[in-house]
């Protein structure tokens, strides 16, 4: 990261030298930018700004820097010239100090920027006098100043930035029981994760892992395989972006549910549940199928992998029961479709989501 201090701030350093003329005195306003403030590895810019040198007659400068390399280190290719200058020589010595020469057959014409220094944070700490401007130089040497201005520099070590949390585990809810056995499990969205690691084991310690998912790029993951009846499960969700990785959210667990039978074969379901599609992949119709434990307000609805709502396929109150739907997509192009079952009872809501897959 580049941080620009190009404006004048509280702490800007301005120096004017007077050039005596046999008609006039000329001021000449010489300004140094602002103090040095970061984390470690970000780059910082020392700006270097004049007043008007129009008809004053200076070719050239020189300009002499020393520096604290415990907090701050330049590099030689690091200082560039400003709009005033075409190019200038500059070194940068193992004392640490920057020699800092320019020199041209026309003088120096305008107001601006003579050059910028950028360097690299590199230690934890402060020091008033971080970097400091031992001597300016102006024209033939009659207009010179000793300064020994002071750039004040602070440095905060990356510790200090803000630290990648964990999500908070939504649902299934830690201890529910009669969950479905393909459970949507649902977390908050955590701000700068790029992804999420999703861990499900059978035991509390993660020994035995089922499911260890990484590059989840939004807050959910769909089990599409079934789990086992009246059994316990335990849970949890990480964030990760870039190289940082988060803390383990909270364990969770839960006991999944199971579907008994009523006598003359109707089935009587003990949970929600949406079924996969079959077949899968398709062309260009598919069944899917979904249980209600209670009488419900079931809302199916069609969207593509964008999140983007195509179209309802079933809006009715039904009785508890299981139930199957015929889902025909000959108007759609091959590719990946979601479908959502959104259930409203006295139970509550329930909602899951089932990848099908059109291929024509």
């Amino acid at each position: 990261m580049r941080r620009m201090l190009n404006k004048v701030i509280a702490s800007a350093i301005v120096i004017s030298v007077f050039l005596i003329k046999p008609s006039a005195a000329q001021e000449i306003t010489v300004s140094f930018m602002g103090d040095l403030e970061g984390i470690v590895g970000e780059e910082v810019t020392l700006s270097v700004e004049v007043s008007d040198l129009t008809g004053l007659d200076i070719p050239n400068f020189d300009l002499r820097f020393s520096f604290d390399s415990n907090l701050i280190v330049f590099e030689r290719d690091q200082i560039t010239e400003g709009e005033l200058i075409n190019s200038l020589t500059a070194n940068v010595t193992d004392d640490d100090r920057i020699l800092i020469s320019y020199a041209s057959s026309s003088p120096i014409s305008g107001s601006g920027v003579l050059l910028e220094i950028t360097g690299t944070l590199v230690g934890v700490g402060s020091n008033s006098e971080g970097v400091i401007v031992t001597e300016l130089l102006l024209g033939d040497g009659s207009y010179s100043v000793a300064p020994e201005i002071p750039y004040s520099i602070k440095v905060d070590s990356k510790e200090n930035t803000t630290v990648l949390k964990p999500p908070v585990l939504l649902s299934p809810a830690n201890g529910s029981l009669d969950t479905d056995i393909m459970p949507s499990f649902e977390w908050s969205e955590v701000t700068g994760a790029d992804e999420y690691n999703f861990t499900l084991a059978e035991d509390a310690f993660f020994n035995d892992t089922i499911i260890d998912s990484s590059g989840i790029l939004v807050e959910m993951y769909q089990q599409l395989q079934s789990l086992g009846e009246e059994q316990d499960y335990f849970w949890r969700v990480r964030s990760i972006s870039g190289d940082q990785t988060s803390d383990w959210s909270s364990d969770y667990t839960f006991t999944t549910g199971v579907v008994t039978s009523l006598e003359g074969g109707q089935n009587s379901p003990k949970t929600f549940y949406l079924s996969k599609n079959y077949p899968n992949p398709f062309n260009p119709t598919t069944t899917i199928n979904y249980y209600l434990p209670f009488e419900s307000n079931v809302q199916i609805d069609l969207y593509n992998v964008s999140g983007k709502k195509l179209e309802a396929l079933e809006r009715d109150s039904k009785q508890a029961g299981v139930y199957d739907l015929n889902v025909d997509l000959s108007e759609y192009t091959s590719g990946s479709y979601m479908i959502t079952l959104n259930a409203d009872s006295k139970a509550g809501r329930f909602m899951r989501t089932q990848i099908i897959t059109l291929i024509k």
